[in-house]
């Protein structure tokens, strides 16, 4: 889960002609944040700003709202507003999550608990954790972390298992809300000493043995277990089905970097040692890994970076080059466009105006030449409707 003081590095534009009427074909309501040196603001598919109003700690649009703040200090409160800027809910919370299946985790105080898009509560301010809504259920906690218990919930609060999970593992709550929670019908779980996965009933059908365990993605999930070899101690990741049968082989390197190890587009990032590559669902290298960074596949496009002194470019799921290196920071394509950063040669030495932001299409030519920021960056024109989680 993503959450933008609005100092960020992010991607995503377009006007009223031919490829602008494409985009807005398949997402009339695309928006994309921006920096603008102190606080977000937003802007539409035509390249003006979508409504009034600054916002700060902003976390993403999902299901059509998004969480803000309109001030920096703790006092400001979080609250929720829509696609014409307009707040939904008061501004009361101090922790806000994403909404999923209509709902959203809220925090006041010390206490979690569920409201809806209006704003009110569904499950009462209960628990000490609360996660994201899957598949009609939710996991959560009572008690204090490391002394309390995980259990399940469905959208009327009801128990459908009783807290027995240990809490000894994940102490943030974003950890957990983009980790665990229901997919076809089973979520990771702890059991005190290995992790497994359970089914809708709490049950393990996926026996505890491993020592992590990543969410399923297009039916397969990654996990590894620390081995002991004569080189010391290892932790070789591979990926299991949905039976839990090891499809590929553990021969990847960990990694906490959170695109790794999820399979989007029929690719997943793994890495070997310090480099990264891509595979594919028969654990083909597809991309050797042989890069500092490559970043998850979106719409058939992939940023890389050979060296970290070297600039960011885009190859095609094959491995091939398609938008040669060039960019000091560059974003992933949505709605078929990405934002890029470069070098501002116009600076003149100010560090405050040392890179310059603006939109390239896929054949990599610049989309506005009347639209790029100074400072701060762009973010991916993403629908609001939809999760984008």
């Amino acid at each position: 889960m993503k959450t933008i003081l609005c100092s960020f590095i992010l991607s995503g534009f377009a006007a009223l002609n031919l490829f602008s009427q494409a985009i807005s074909d398949s997402c009339i309501n695309a928006l994309s944040a921006f920096y603008d040196g102190s606080s977000c603001r937003f802007i539409n598919l035509e390249g003006k700003i979508a409504f009034p109003g600054i916002f700060y700690y902003y976390q993403g649009f999902s299901e059509g709202l998004a969480a803000a703040k309109t001030g920096k200090s703790d006092i400001n409160k979080f609250g929720y507003f829509n696609t014409k800027g307009i707040w939904v809910t008061k501004q009361i919370y101090d922790r806000t999550m994403p909404f999923h299946e209509g709902l959203a985790a809220v925090k006041v105080k010390d206490k979690w608990g569920y409201i809806n898009k209006k704003g009110e509560y569904v499950i009462p301010l209960k628990f000490d954790q609360a996660l994201r809504f899957s598949e009609g259920l939710a996991i959560v906690r009572i008690g204090a972390f490391g002394l309390g218990k995980y259990g399940i919930i469905d959208k009327k609060g009801k128990w459908i298992v009783e807290p027995c999970f240990p809490s000894n593992t994940f102490p943030y709550e974003n950890d957990m809300f983009d980790l665990i929670y229901f997919s076809n019908g089973i979520a990771p779980m702890y059991d005190g000493k290995k992790w497994g996965y359970i089914n809708t009933s709490g049950k393990f059908v996926i026996q505890p043995q491993y020592d992590a365990v990543w969410q399923f993605s297009e039916g397969m999930a990654a996990v590894y277990s620390l081995v002991t070899t004569k080189e010391g101690i290892q932790d070789p990741v591979g990926f299991i089905d949905l039976e839990g049968k090891m499809v590929i082989e553990p021969r990847f390197t960990y990694s906490g970097l959170p695109w790794c190890y999820h399979f989007r587009e029929g690719l997943a990032v793994i890495q070997v040692g310090n480099y990264s590559g891509m595979i594919n669902r028969k654990g083909e290298n597809i991309i050797k890994p042989a890069y500092t960074h490559i970043g998850e596949c979106h719409e058939g496009l992939i940023v890389f970076q050979e060296n970290l002194d070297k600039s960011y470019g885009y190859m095609d799921n094959k491995g091939q080059t398609v938008i040669k290196p060039q960019f000091h920071v560059a974003g992933y394509f949505a709605n078929g466009i990405a934002s890029v950063s470069i070098t501002n040669p116009n600076s003149g030495g100010n560090e405050d105006f040392a890179f310059k932001s603006f939109f390239i299409m896929k054949n990599g030519e610049m989309y506005r030449e009347d639209i790029f920021a100074i400072l701060g960056g762009y973010g991916a024109f993403e629908c609001p409707e939809k999760e984008n989680y």
